[in-house]
């Protein structure tokens, strides 16, 4: 949401957000496909942190993309399906039945879940720009337990 800030160790930090004509030129810069996602997920532990659980070091290269497991005492296992837009994931046809969670690097803005399925999207789409969403997305999420 624009205009709501989140606060970390008592220091204010606003949405970071940057117009949608920047992510045409720069996601191929990012990322040129949806592998180079996945690969930059199961590497970055600092990310596999702010989700919450611990990524494998490969991926299985089948649907669901990562079986993932919290990092609390009980390793819950975590089916997750990693998409660069998370719409992709219908697109795709994918069995909602063997999927826990959708983790993309954007969303729309009014998508939150995909036939029950949360989710989890480093950006989403408002108007001609991208919020950083993912620390809402977790929060939503953790809150509804």
């Amino acid at each position: 949401m624009i205009g709501i800030s989140h606060t970390y160790d008592n220091c204010k930090v606003d949405y970071f957000e940057f117009p949608l004509e920047l992510l045409n030129s720069t996601a191929s810069l990012l990322f040129s496909n949806e592998r180079e996602f996945i690969e930059f997920l199961l590497r970055n532990d600092w990310i596999q942190r702010k989700l919450g659980f611990k990524l494998p070091t490969t991926s299985n290269g089948r649907f669901p993309d990562i079986t993932a497991h919290t990092y609390d005492q009980y390793k819950t296992k975590i089916e997750v399906e990693v998409e660069y837009k998370a719409e992709h994931f219908i697109i795709h046809k994918h069995n909602t039945v063997y999927c826990d969670l959708i983790l993309s690097f954007i969303r729309s803005n009014k998508n939150t879940n995909i036939s029950g399925i949360p989710i989890w999207s480093f950006y989403k789409r408002i108007k001609d720009k991208l919020i950083y969403t993912l620390d809402e997305d977790i929060f939503d999420q953790n809150r509804r337990k």
